[in-house]
């Protein structure tokens, strides 16, 4: 037979013969376990009353997942329909036991089914991420509920593996709950990221805006995202306001007005499939001022006043920012952060204040002694000279902090300064602070290049922390000299689909209002100039059907002479 002829019959052959699909491993361990424990047993004992369909439990079963190293996370509301819990009764949380028919014996074939070679699995955790909820349960503290401020996923239900042991809420986790805790780790944009899922949430969903935050300051990065192809999906909005003393200029600002498609629900804490972002690129208008050299940035600060795990510090830290100041309240989130630093080959320092002292006859004396605790804390900070520096307390504090910092900061370069010309015997040499005293700065409020404002569902309880960080960083460049450098402020907002325009409008004005009352009681006088815009909303993804999560890139930046806006 001709070879072509031979090679023609095998290439229809193979078309007809349609490949098998490949069975779901969810499906797969559901129906193996089922077999392996019999028709009429039941898990919990035995009921030979209970007819158990299996087809019936594998299409109420989820299946999708996602694997963070040893950790497998199941959809919300996985095995809860009512024909399961008649299954596995009520309580099928726990650590799952190594029974052959129970609960535990499923929980272990579906990770094996997901590795892919039972016997020889990494797998050992099995989880449901029931999202993060809104409020605490009563339970959880002991106390009565509340607003769930450290964002804790007290809905996670393990069932299978040792997620480490309870521990009080109440009292600062020390050193043994760390070390007894099952800790997960991820790998996103090359970065690694590790955090406790019994106590910390982890959302894959920023993954997007991570990305954008690494080539923030490319050179080519603002032409590669002005795309034409997404030209039809955008709507360009300018708007200029002046008075006597300030002028606000705000510069064509491009925002994403695509139509979001029905989707599942997504609260942004958990790691369902529609986690992967709802919009393409978002266009952005040419911003050329966004190019920051390598140099610049080794000079400069972030500040993150939502850290978590990282998210966005870890963004900063690899951009090679000299500081990344932190502030985070829940300290296994702070705990988490440190370890992914770690894993990263950044140095970091978590800081946990004193607490403050508390009313008394004594309180002046005590005051005091807080004050000077919290100066060699700082002190200490200055000395380490750490990549990232987390604060486990409430970002209000932050811009005292950090104006304590740079005023401590400078009182060494002074004192380091007086001490070399005194040792040099040169008394004429040198200025207030210290001109050399000012290569051994190690942090400046008037080098913040960005604070990042990342809670969801909306951040409006630091917009004022983050104006007085730079605010803050104004004043320094009038006081001690300088070019002042641009800063962003990146807030983070759900917004309604429809609602964008109006919400960057809202944000805007906010921070333009503060401008101009700054800039109105400056002390470089009238003719003073500081520049705001909104000048860029991506649109990072779906919250909920209709809801996206956007970032309003603020850009702030003041002029002395008046002769320039933001361009």
């Amino acid at each position: 037979m001709d070879p072509e002829a031979r090679d023609g019959r095998k290439a229809r052959k193979a078309e007809k013969r349609p490949r098998r699909p490949k069975r779901n491993p969810i499906e797969a361990a559901i129906r193996a376990w089922h077999e392996g424990r019999g028709a009429d047993d039941d898990p919990r004992g035995g009921r030979p009353d209970v007819d158990v369909d299996v087809d019936a439990l594998v299409a109420r079963a989820p299946r999708r997942w996602t694997a963070y190293g040893a950790l497998v996370l199941l959809p919300a509301g996985s095995f809860a329909s009512a024909a399961w819990r008649d299954v596995l009764g009520p309580d099928d949380d726990g650590d799952g036991d190594d029974d052959d028919k129970g609960p535990g014996a499923l929980w272990k074939a579906i990770l094996d089914a997901i590795a892919g070679s039972p016997g020889a699995s990494k797998l050992t955790h099995l989880a449901v991420n029931e999202g993060i909820p809104a409020l605490r349960a009563k339970d959880d503290d002991g106390g009565d509920g509340g607003e769930n401020i450290l964002r804790s996923p007290s809905g996670l239900r393990m069932l299978y593996g040792d997620f480490g042991p309870a521990a009080a809420i109440r009292r600062q986790p020390g050193e043994e709950d760390f070390r007894r805790a099952f800790w997960a780790s991820a790998r996103q944009n090359g970065i690694a990221q590790t955090w406790a899922p019994r106590w910390t949430m982890f959302s894959r969903g920023n993954v997007k805006e991570k990305a954008r935050l690494l080539s923030f300051h490319d050179d080519d990065h603002h032409h590669r995202h002005h795309d034409n192809r997404h030209a039809q999906r955008s709507t360009t909005i300018s708007t200029t306001t002046t008075t006597t003393t300030t002028t606000i200029t705000n510069i064509a600002t491009t925002t994403t007005t695509a139509e979001v498609e029905p989707q599942s629900r997504d609260d942004d804490d958990d790691d369902d499939d529609d986690d992967n972002g709802g919009s393409p690129a978002t266009p952005v208008a040419p911003l050329r001022h966004r190019a920051v050299s390598a140099a610049r940035r080794a000079g400069a600060v972030a500040v993150d006043l939502y850290a978590g795990v990282g998210y966005f510090a870890f963004c900063y830290a690899r951009l090679g920012f000299r500081r990344v100041l932190c502030w985070e309240l829940n300290a296994w989130s702070a705990e988490g952060l440190r370890r992914g630093a770690a894993a990263n080959g950044w140095s970091v320092r978590v800081v946990v204040p004193p607490p403050s002292p508390s009313p008394s006859p004594s309180a002046s004396a005590a005051a005091r002694r807080g004050e000077e605790e919290e100066d060699q804390m700082l002190r200490d900070v200055l000395a380490g000279a750490e990549t990232i520096v987390v604060f486990v307390e409430d970002n209000a504090r932050a811009a005292r902090r950090i104006r304590r910092l740079d005023e401590l900061a400078r009182d060494a370069a002074a004192a380091a300064a007086e001490k070399e010309k005194a040792a040099r015997g040169d008394g004429d040499r040198g200025g207030e602070g210290g001109g050399g005293g000012e290569g051994t700065m190690v942090v400046g409020m008037g080098d913040v290049m960005h604070v990042n404002c990342g809670l969801l569902p909306s951040s409006a309880g630091s917009w004022g922390a983050a104006w007085d960080i730079v605010a803050g960083r104004r004043r320094h460049h009038h006081h001690h000299g300088g070019p002042p450098r641009a800063a962003w402020i990146h807030v983070h907002e759900n917004v309604g689909a429809g609602d964008v325009g109006a919400k960057r409008a809202e944000v805007e004005r906010w921070f333009a209002e503060r401008a101009e009352t700054e800039a109105g009681a400056d002390e470089a006088g009238a003719g003073a100039r500081i520049d705001v815009c909104v000048e860029h909303v991506e649109l990072v993804k779906t919250f909920a059907p209709g809801v996206w999560h956007c970032v309003f890139d603020v850009y702030v930046r003041r002029d002395t002479d008046g002769t320039s806006g933001i361009t």
